[in-house]
């Protein structure tokens, strides 16, 4: 995916869409932690993410999870589309072209 880069030791750097899919999953860990019992300094965080998925704040932590995981298929497949309209508007040049 792009927006996901790596170096040679290892290290991720993200740029673009990755950071809306690092935010997202993190998101969905923070909800399953929480979920388990454990809470932030910051507290509750369904309350806070109800108006941008469109749930309600008392919404299960499930239909969270399934939100954030479409929210991030979507992302992912306007980047797949994206590299598809790159690649198909894009024309190689052939050794014989002028």
């Amino acid at each position: 995916m792009d927006g996901i880069d790596s170096d040679q030791y290892g290290n991720l750097t993200f740029t673009g869409k990755g950071i809306d899919v690092f935010r997202l999953l993190s998101l969905r860990g923070m909800l399953s932690l929480e979920s388990k019992g454990l809470k932030t300094r910051g507290g509750a965080l369904r309350p806070k993410l109800a108006t941008e998925l469109g749930l309600k704040p008392r919404d299960s932590y499930e239909k969270y999870a399934e939100a954030i995981e479409a929210k991030v298929e979507e992302i992912r497949q306007a980047d797949e589309s994206t590299k598809v309209l790159e690649t198909s508007t894009t024309r190689t040049r052939e050794p014989g072209d002028a």
